[in-house]
């Protein structure tokens, strides 16, 4: 599972660094760096995350780790709706 997951984020971790390096030597221009940030975060990283997850078998991710996470992540939602009103 953990080899998984790291080939999961390998992809993202690479757009990132692109990203960076575009807005370090200015490659595609001054706003590259925002832009390709803002890609990898907003549509990249969900929809990796979604295909790494649909492709997962159920047992792998019956794990306490994953139930802390998604309660959490409730509890978290939770907080920022309540706070949001």
């Amino acid at each position: 599972m953990t080899g998984s997951v790291l080939s999961g984020f390998l992809p993202i971790w690479a757009v990132t660094t692109v990203g960076w390096a575009a807005g370090r030597f200015d490659i595609l221009g001054s706003h590259a760096q925002t832009v390709l940030g803002r890609f990898a975060f907003t549509f990249a990283r969900p929809a990796l995350l979604f295909l790494t997850m649909s492709r997962s078998r159920v047992a792998d991710l019956a794990q306490p780790g994953v139930l802390v996470f998604a309660v959490s992540l409730l509890a978290v939602f939770a907080v920022g709706l309540l706070l949001g009103r």
